[in-house]
């Protein structure tokens, strides 16, 4: 019998703990909105009363859960995803991660290639940039099932030597801390880790207006938020281009906000004590 056994991801990893393991305390986890997932309720419902906790990792997140489940009020906890500002910038200097840019804007995608993280949004937002005349790259870290989609798509617009996909990377943060701009296109998220670690990371940000992504960026302070179009995407990308000062301001307002948050693993350990 353990003291604590936590269910880390929504589904069959949280049944297993609540139906299957023997611990005196279980903890599921939630980490994206309950609405935007294709999951029977009930079922989850019912794995839910069973758990002493259910943690998720925005405002947003538990109030969608409240929203469903409002008897389980008492159990729904927030613990935000932890990211270190200064683990990550010792990391992202460690090696130099792109070519020379000779004059190139280089921008960065972290994401798996899923339908959450919709990657086509990136690759069709920098087809449209190349129309547009501007000189770019754009590189993407990352693996997952819709990878042949996406390269077809590069091909298509004819962005091989453009749209760089650099497969997964063990330490992605040279590629994210090195970059111009970062761009976020993701259909919904819980809370992105991503966009946390480009914020501690200090880059101009672009990311598109998922429901949680007011948790995370201020538009136009620490980040631009854009529609989920193309058009849009490309828009704000360009406007970051040209502007330098736009880039900067929002590099400093970054290097001035509190961004890390290793304090949340008290939260954590508060919870597996009870």
């Amino acid at each position: 019998e353990y003291d604590c056994a936590v269910g880390y991801l929504e589904g069959n990893a949280n049944r297993f703990v609540v139906e299957d393991v023997r611990a005196k305390r279980k903890i599921c986890y939630v980490h994206s909105v309950i609405d935007k997932l294709d999951i029977d309720k009930e079922s989850f419902g019912k794995t839910f009363a069973e758990a002493d906790r259910v943690v998720t990792v925005s405002e947003e997140c538990r109030n969608n859960l409240l929203k469903n489940y409002p008897e389980l009020e008492k159990k729904f906890f927030v613990v935000e995803n932890i990211t270190s500002k200064k683990l990550l910038e010792k990391e992202s200097e460690i090696e130099a991660a792109y070519p020379q840019k000779s004059g190139e804007i280089i921008i960065n995608t972290v994401g798996r290639f899923s339908e959450p993280k919709n990657i086509s949004l990136a690759v069709d937002a920098c087809a449209e940039l190349i129309r547009r005349g501007n000189k770019i790259k754009w590189y993407h870290i990352g693996e997952g099932p819709l990878r042949a989609e996406i390269e077809k798509r590069i091909s298509e617009n004819g962005l091989e030597n453009i749209f760089v996909l650099l497969g997964e990377r063990s330490n992605p943060y040279p590629y994210i801390g090195q970059c111009d701009i970062y761009v976020q296109p993701s259909l919904y998220e819980g809370k992105s880790i991503a966009i946390d670690e480009a914020k501690c990371l200090s880059r101009p940000i672009v990311v598109t207006d998922f429901t949680t992504v007011h948790d995370q960026i201020t538009d136009g302070t620490d980040g631009i938020i854009c529609k989920m179009d193309k058009a849009d995407m490309a828009d704000k990308i360009e406007m970051l281009i040209k502007n330098r000062d736009l880039r900067e301001r929002l590099t400093e307002n970054l290097r001035h906000e509190k961004t890390g948050n290793e304090e949340e693993i008290l939260k954590f350990y508060k919870l597996i004590d009870g």
